[in-house]
């Protein structure tokens, strides 16, 4: 292959590959408003971890705690 030839590929490679990331670009600009929470969602997540927050500290403290307390606790949860 001659260096014309070979400079004409890498030429026209390169194009497509910029026109590639260029079109992905220009897609996530596009629809980059779109994927912003409304203030709803984000409040209804939020008391959802809080939620399992206290699930997991309750988890925990019955894995570690002796077993009257573990007793106790699970009579008060039932």
């Amino acid at each position: 292959m001659d260096g014309v030839t070979m400079v004409m590929v890498i030429s026209v490679v390169t194009v497509a590959c910029t026109a590639g990331v260029l079109k992905h670009w220009i897609d996530y600009k596009k629809n980059a408003g779109e994927t912003q929470l409304d203030e709803t969602v984000i409040n209804e997540l939020r008391l959802e971890v809080t939620q399992l927050s206290e699930r997991v500290r309750i988890l925990e403290k019955l894995a570690t705690d002796s077993d009257h307390h573990l007793r106790e606790e699970i009579s008060r949860l039932a």
